[in-house]
């Protein structure tokens, strides 16, 4: 199975043999991936809506693994077995992965990994591990016609991260393809802030960040 190269670098943040909880599972494409290659030693794909769940019904049994993955029509965690150890939150805003992670404080504590790609405000996720002071373990970029950026976490206390570490993440893989995201965002902040007069309230926060930028990636 070929996967998107966004789920491919989902998939290689899980670890050999884990029990996974694939939240908001879509086509279940990474859930069928894992098992098919033996990566996982069981998978839940869940849903909250129904018409995802018949695609991903679809896919398991194209590849005959109806007695490898559960399939789970319910909220975020909420019928989420006790045997997962990491749960993949991928696909989705925010203020959606928020509400997952708040509506289960005591859950969450027992995974091992707990696998976040947001499609936007990936430094909201960042300022919400820092206020909960969790543990960072990892962090990827990725290029799938958009830039994504995968953050792996879990509960166990550590510092709070600086303002930087907000911005370009803690233990985030500097690689061409992060490199090459960063100067796309500073030839886009440039375009804004030569549109904007110096008293505009979002000049002094925009060439702050400008100026983040240059210092990490050298522009």
């Amino acid at each position: 199975m070929k996967l998107s190269k966004r789920l491919k670098a989902i998939y290689d943040l899980v670890d050999e043999g884990a029990v996974v909880g694939d939240i908001g599972c879509d086509h279940a494409l990474l859930s069928c991936a894992l098992m098919l290659n033996g990566k996982a030693k069981k998978v839940y794909a869940c849903d909250i809506n129904e018409e995802p769940l018949k695609q991903a019904r679809k896919s398991i049994e194209y590849y005959k693994l109806e007695d490898q993955i559960d399939v789970i029509h319910c909220a975020g965690l909420d019928k989420l077995p006790k045997d997962v150890d990491t749960i993949v939150i991928a696909g989705m805003g925010y203020e959606t992965i928020r509400m997952i992670l708040d509506h289960h404080p005591e859950k969450i504590k027992h995974y091992k990994r707990i696998i976040i790609q947001s499609n936007r405000d990936v430094e909201s996720i960042r300022k919400y591990i820092s206020e909960h002071r969790y543990h960072i373990q990892e962090e990827v970029c990725v290029f799938d016609l958009h830039y994504y950026q995968i953050i792996v976490f879990d509960c166990s206390e550590d510092e709070k991260l600086t303002k930087k570490e907000i911005l370009f993440g803690r233990r985030m893989k500097k690689d061409n393809v992060f490199m090459q995201m960063w100067f796309a965002n500073y030839r886009k902040y440039e375009a804004i802030l030569k549109k904007l007069p110096k008293s505009n309230e979002n000049y002094a926060s925009l060439k702050e960040v400008m100026d983040l930028i240059e210092e990490e990636i050298e522009v």
